[in-house]
């Protein structure tokens, strides 16, 4: 994976390579626990976010390719369709996020801009 300028917003999170449903793209258990939620940070617990390097550069779709997992202290990016190279690797952030600190008009391309909240 590598980062780039995205159409979606700024910078994104892209594919190499092909990657098949239900693959695990990425694992870490090397993150910031915040206690509050922040810009780029990824909900884990009721009152408890994370910083990660590189997944706080993934992008919002209402039609995502991907969703996170924890096991315990390591956070899982799992495909949930097949993932073409060089296609935007995004996540629903409404299955993670409580509330939004920052909300923003979506630019999927797959809705008519719903406000994200």
């Amino acid at each position: 994976m590598q980062v780039r300028s995205s159409r979606v917003h700024g910078k994104g999170i892209f594919s190499k390579s092909e990657i098949p449903a239900g693959a695990i793209l990425y694992e870490s258990d090397d993150y910031t626990v915040l206690p509050s939620a922040a810009y780029g940070s990824i909900q884990k617990s009721q009152d408890e976010h994370i910083m990660e390097d590189l997944l706080r550069w993934e992008n919002h779709s209402c039609l995502p390719n991907t969703e996170l997992q924890f096991s315990g202290h390591t956070i899982l990016l799992m495909a949930t369709r097949p993932i073409h190279a060089g296609e935007e690797i995004v996540c629903d952030y409404r299955d993670t996020e409580g509330a939004i600190p920052a909300p923003f008009q979506c630019n999927c391309g797959h809705c008519d801009g719903i406000m994200i909240q």
